[in-house]
């Protein structure tokens, strides 16, 4: 814990951590004071290990990259679409009447 003047901060591994801490410290006197506890702690707001960053960034490239397979996969079953839809109407050009 750093503290400068009346305040100090604590980084902690988990919220259930800060919140055991926060609990314990409110309200107590410490050398003839009452502290005051509380947290600005964000869910929202994450920072990330080195690791957890590139799992993150590899999830990321995997799900852009299978986003791509499906719109190539897309595209090429409407061109084999158009194709099929080609042939029958070249099919019925050349049967006689």
């Amino acid at each position: 814990m750093t503290r400068t003047g009346n305040d100090g901060w604590v980084c902690l591994p988990t919220a259930k951590e800060l919140d055991r801490l926060v609990n314990e410290l409110h309200g107590r006197e410490f050398k003839g004071e009452t502290w005051i506890a509380v947290t600005d702690y964000d869910p929202q707001v994450s920072h990330l290990t080195p690791k957890r960053l590139r799992e993150a960034r590899r999830a990321k490239r995997g799900a852009r990259r299978e986003q791509k397979q499906l719109q190539r996969r897309a595209k090429r079953d409407r061109e084999s679409d158009e194709l099929v839809d080609i042939r029958r109407l070249s099919y019925r050009d050349d049967t006689p009447e």
